[in-house]
């Protein structure tokens, strides 16, 4: 007699159906996540800058072939308003609505009218998608040919998110 095959072992009936559910939430989750890139106007080479992946990897998640990481959902929905429920459930809608949220913050100059400029900024960054992502492209742009210029700026910058980050899990 031989033994009975499991249908939870390797090769069976529900192991089958959880990777083809599977193969079919990475394709689906793949068509999202190329609907988002095409939504913000960015080109394949801008989302891989963006996320810091290489081509390859960004290419197979938009073909479905693997899931995005975490650190990507992550910023698809901190930077793009995606909402996560919508990306994995297929449920709500794509952006999340969060008026109030602030996504940047500077110290203001000390030039009165350079201070007027930026806020007129802000305010179009919050209200018109295309403005942020206009100035988004352009900085993309500008920190690929400057970046000896640029990566000493980035550096503070990612030490002051850690340091806030500290200091908010502290708290």
């Amino acid at each position: 007699m031989s033994p009975k095959k499991s249908k939870n072992g390797p090769g069976g009936k529900d192991n089958n159906s959880r990777d083809k559910r599977k193969s079919k939430l990475k394709k689906e989750i793949g068509v999202k996540v190329r609907q988002i890139r095409k939504g913000v106007h960015y080109t394949q080479e801008q989302m891989v800058q963006y996320f810091d992946c290489g081509r390859a990897n960004y290419s197979r998640i938009e073909k479905g072939e693997v899931f995005p990481n975490p650190t990507m959902m992550k910023a698809m929905r901190d930077e793009f308003q995606v909402s996560l429920h919508w990306l994995i459930c297929d449920e709500g809608e794509m952006k999340e609505q969060d008026e109030g949220k602030k996504f940047l913050t500077i110290k203001p100059p000390a030039d009165p009218q350079e201070a007027a400029e930026i806020e007129e900024l802000l305010f179009h960054l919050d209200s018109v998608p295309l403005v942020k992502h206009a100035v988004l492209g352009f900085f993309l742009e500008y920190k690929g040919k400057n970046r000896a210029l640029i990566e000493p700026v980035l550096q503070k910058l990612k030490e002051l998110k850690k340091v806030e980050a500290k200091n908010g899990k502290s708290e």
